[in-house]
């Protein structure tokens, strides 16, 4: 999972810049991106403090607005916080005003002109997202009938037991049956990347693409749910907040 979040002046502008990289990225079949919209700074650098550092992959934080009475030395002071709270996360920039470019410059992250267009969008945040996706990308061949499939490890959300046997599950509902043993199946995976967790004798979860672990069920970033049997909750859950507070 890539997780970006948007610092937006205001909220309405911020959701427009996410239906913005939501087209963006479903263009260029990228499913793995989870965004979290946000009305300042202030609310991501708290976010931070309580989460762990790089939680996200990319931040874009607008640094004009209700700061318009700070120095620039003042603007890229706070940027330079900001970005020594998560040091691996890529950081873009934006402002209306061309001036607060370097200090974009002096945080060490890309600058963004509002308002927004799209050539100058998909120069800085594009290709943001596509260096990350890059920089993520893991392959793993698995034999699916009388075919060898090559998946991306990031795209597995979780597998199942099936009739079959083990069903992997990617985004956009698509599926994928390959004839082994869940256990088998797992080894590999865990060796590949420590993300994957074995539930029980039915599931094998990603970790990484999983939003959230609830009383019942794990649900994973692009909306599927599993229901975890019950003596595995808990410990879904704790694994699940370990691997967040250890990134």
């Amino acid at each position: 999972m890539i997780r970006l979040v948007i610092c937006a002046g205001q909220r309405a502008e911020g959701l427009h810049l996410r239906k913005v990289i939501d087209a963006y990225a479903t263009h260029h079949g990228i499913f793995n991106i989870e965004t979290l919209v946000m009305n300042s700074r202030e609310e991501f650098g708290k976010l931070l403090a309580l989460l762990k550092p790089d939680f996200f992959d990319i931040a874009i934080c607008r640094i004009d607005g209700r700061c318009a009475e700070m120095s620039l030395q003042e603007i890229a002071d706070s940027a330079t916080n900001m970005k020594a709270l998560t040091p691996h996360t890529r950081f873009v920039f934006m402002s209306s005003d061309d001036n607060h470019a370097l200090c974009a410059y002096r945080a060490g992250g890309k600058f963004l002109p509002l308002p927004l267009v799209q050539e100058e969008f998909e120069s800085v945040i594009g290709k943001a997202i596509l260096e990350t996706v890059r920089a993520r990308r893991k392959f793993f061949a698995i034999k699916s009938g009388k075919t060898v499939v090559n998946l991306n490890l990031d795209d597995v959300s979780f597998i199942e037991v099936g009739k079959k046997g083990p069903i992997v599950h990617l985004p956009e509902h698509t599926v994928v049956v390959t004839r082994t043993t869940l256990q088998a199946l797992y080894e590999r995976l865990h060796q590949a990347s420590d993300s994957f967790m074995k539930v029980g004798g039915s599931f094998i979860v990603n970790l990484e693409n999983m939003s959230s672990a609830s009383e019942t069920s794990a649900i994973f970033g692009d909306g599927q749910t599993i229901i975890l049997p019950t003596r595995l909750r808990k410990p879904v859950a704790e694994a699940l907040r370990t691997r967040c507070l250890r990134q």
